[in-house]
This record gives C-alpha cells, sequence and structure tokens, in this order.
C-alpha cells in the first residue's frame, strides 16, 4: 500500500462525531455529526423552517441505533415547540458537530508553521 493510498484509507474511514444529549424527559438522543452530502443539501434549502427540520430529522438517533427520532411529518409539531431547553440542546449539539470556523481554525492550529 502506498503512502497515498494510506493516506485516503485513513481519510475516508473517518467516523461520524456523535453526541449523547438528556433530554427534560430523562431520555437520550444521539445527535450525529452530518455528512459532507447532507451538510450541502442543507445549506441548498431555501426554506429555513424546512432546514431545521432536516437537521433534526436526518440527524436525530434513538442512542445505538439507526433508528431517527423525527420524521417529515414532525414539521407542524416542531414550529409549536418553545426554542429552548430540550430543542436548545440539540440544536447546540448540531451547531458544534457542524461549526465549520471552529474546524477551519483547529486544523489551522495543527498544520504548524507556515512555508514562505
Amino acid at each position: 500500500m502506498t503512502h497515498r493510498d494510506e493516506i485516503r484509507s485513513k481519510f475516508f474511514s473517518t467516523q461520524t462525531a456523535v453526541r449523547l444529549i438528556a433530554l427534560s424527559s430523562g431520555f437520550e438522543v444521539e445527535v450525529r455529526q452530518p455528512t459532507v452530502g447532507a451538510q450541502l443539501d442543507l445549506i441548498e434549502q431555501p426554506d429555513q423552517k424546512k432546514r431545521m427540520l432536516r437537521v433534526f430529522v436526518d440527524n436525530v438517533f434513538v442512542p445505538g441505533t439507526n433508528e431517527k427520532v423525527f420524521e417529515e411529518g414532525d414539521y407542524e409539531a416542531m414550529m409549536l415547540i418553545p426554542a429552548s431547553g430540550d430543542y436548545q440542546k440539540i440544536m447546540t449539539a448540531m451547531t458544534e458537530l457542524m461549526d465549520l470556523n471552529k474546524a477551519t481554525t483547529d486544523a489551522a492550529k495543527n498544520l504548524g508553521p507556515t512555508l514562505a
């Protein structure tokens, strides 16, 4: 295996970041980092309300499973919940998992000195 192949193998085998969030009900949900494709799809969604629902539908799971907690039909109910508490916990976790500015800053710190 060449060095290039090793780099590619490591790059494409990167694990999805996950956060367990304890809800006020006593249950936990698993919030998963979206894939590059899913993140680009979110950016292309012009309707902000539908974009927010997509974040919940696509990235919130029953812990340790591939079972999604929310579904498309939850749109109306989602629009009526308070923008605090459990909603805020999930959105904060998702924002941290999708934080491109932080990821870019962290990557730059890890590069070391640049060549002039």
